[in-house]
């Protein structure tokens, strides 16, 4: 990586840099950019120019290119009349951000709706969103992010640009009929729970063997093998956290058939190995946050039940191909806070979709996956009531139906 300080003009880069892949003139005072300036840096794949005084920006500062990141937020850019996508076809992250932008040239609007593994960045530009021969070329999805949010956020967190007609509003009276329907679907079922209950109680089991969870936590276990547990085969919420714990056999939680929840944060483990657990465990949470380096031995498929699977304040650059697998379904939650994403590792960024890429490189980690909407694209539903009164038949439906069930 090259890294560049107080330049006002940029006429060209020296060629001896011809196999640099990332450059970043960050807070350089660049104030303009000569045409040809980056044509000998074939290989550049990320060039970072924000918070500088740039306010023309020409796609012939570039040759051929291999440029899948720009970012060139923070400038004093009022168009980008002059700056052709097309001459970057491997880009998928293009920051513009803080600037002064009013509309967008319909080459990189058209690029936003066809190519699904584009990403941009618009937040905080005065659209203007009253020049008709602008708007006119935004979709539905398109104008809402623009002209309806005051801070549009991440182009690809829209669903993938289609023109969509807003359904009617849903309004009490119009689903009146519907939510008296499902108050009363709910009662009756309900009722059936609750007589079932009255009918088949069972009697509580109050006599237990052993407890079912088991405190190892600030003691000093520099060592977990199997026979550690062998008089704890019953424990279903195991929990050693901060006991110096640096090395875990295979098989070590073997015997722990009825195992629903580990916690093992705050040791000096560096790696996790999926073997120091039974294939097809019914673990169901696993917490291993302040200790790891990477994951290269850890199988997800051995958890098949797994739903939470808490990875915070490591040192993890990458995730396995079979955990990322694992988020595209709704079971599991992954908490990846404060890791060390290595998103400039391109065999690695190139198996995660724009979404992923979104969470591990742009919001670093900051959320939960399940919290991300699924970016389905969306069809205009029927003008009907039943649609528009979905909402209340549920909520009405299930307020009924628990008061029966819990009563």
């Amino acid at each position: 990586m090259l890294y560049f300080k107080y330049i006002i003009t940029i006429l060209f880069v020296d060629g001896n840099y011809k196999q640099l892949k990332q450059l970043d003139i960050i807070n350089s005072k660049v104030s303009f950019i000569d045409d040809g300036t980056f044509c000998d840096l074939e290989q550049l794949m990320e060039l970072n120019m924000a918070k500088n005084f740039i306010t023309r920006l020409n796609h012939n500062i570039f040759g051929p290119n291999k440029l899948w990141k720009f970012v060139i937020s923070d400038n004093m850019l009022s168009d980008l009349k002059d700056f052709d996508i097309n001459y970057f076809p491997n880009l998928k992250f293009f920051d513009i951000s803080n600037n002064k932008l009013k509309t967008l040239p319909i080459n990189l609007l058209e690029k936003l709706k066809k190519d699904k593994n584009f990403t941009i960045s618009a937040k905080s530009n005065p659209w203007n969103c009253t020049n008709k021969n602008w708007t006119r070329l935004l979709d539905t999805v398109l104008f809402h992010k623009f002209c309806d949010d005051n801070q549009p956020e991440f182009v690809d967190e829209m669903p993938r640009f289609l023109a969509i007609e807003a359904p009617p509003k849903p309004n009490f009276i119009s689903c009146a009929f519907w939510i008296a329907g499902a108050f009363w679907i709910g009662i009756i079922v309900g009722n059936i729970f609750l007589i079932r209950r009255t009918l088949f109680r069972k009697v509580n089991k109050t006599k237990v063997n052993q407890s079912t969870q088991l405190n190892f936590s600030n003691n000093n276990l520099p060592r977990l093998i199997r026979k550690t547990f062998t008089n704890y085969k019953q424990v279903e919420h195991l929990l050693i956290i901060n006991s110096r714990v640096s090395f875990i056999n295979d098989g070590a939680f073997y015997d722990l058939k009825q195992l629903k929840e580990v916690n093992i944060a705050k040791n000096f483990i560096a790696h996790l190995s999926s073997k120091m657990f039974g294939y097809n465990s019914n673990l169901r949470k696993l917490v291993v946050s302040d200790m790891l380096n990477d994951l290269d031995s850890f199988d997800i498929s051995y958890f098949p039940k797994l739903a939470i699977f808490d990875i915070i304040n490591n040192k993890i650059k990458i995730l396995p191909e079979n955990v990322l697998e694992k988020l595209e379904d709704d079971s599991l939650i992954v908490l990846i806070g404060n890791n060390s994403w290595d998103c400039a590792n391109k065999s690695w960024s190139r198996i995660l979709n724009p979404h992923l890429f979104q969470k591990f490189c742009i919001n670093r980690g900051s959320q939960i996956f399940k919290e991300m909407p699924k970016f389905l694209a969306m069809k205009t539903p029927r003008q009907t009531d039943f649609p528009s009164c979905t909402y209340w038949i549920i909520r009405g439906f299930w307020v009924v139906l628990l008061q029966g069930i819990y009563v």
